[in-house]
């Protein structure tokens, strides 16, 4: 599998991926903007660390952290996290 995106993904390509980890270096290496969404703040700050020497200055500008805005998004966010985790009865 990781050859067939390899195969496909191009310079020109831009990228969507939900979570960071590995896989946002790896594909960070491989097209020309990628979009990464990740809900830790802790874990966005070590992927963030770890991609700084392999980016411009603009990119590094880019790279980081977006707090919303919305209160009540954040709010629904935080409910459907308690929801998701919670252990079914």
């Amino acid at each position: 599998m990781i050859a067939v995106l390899d195969s496909w993904l191009c310079a020109g390509d831009t990228g969507l991926e939900f979570g960071s980890g590995r896989s946002t270096r790896w594909f960070a290496a491989r097209v020309g903007a990628l979009t990464s969404i990740e809900h830790d703040a802790a874990w966005h700050a070590r992927v963030a660390s770890s991609l700084v020497d392999r980016l411009t200055g603009e990119q590094q500008h880019r790279l980081r952290r977006h707090d919303t805005e919305n209160s009540e998004a954040y709010v629904a966010q935080l409910k459907a996290r308690f929801f998701a985790n919670r252990p079914s009865l």
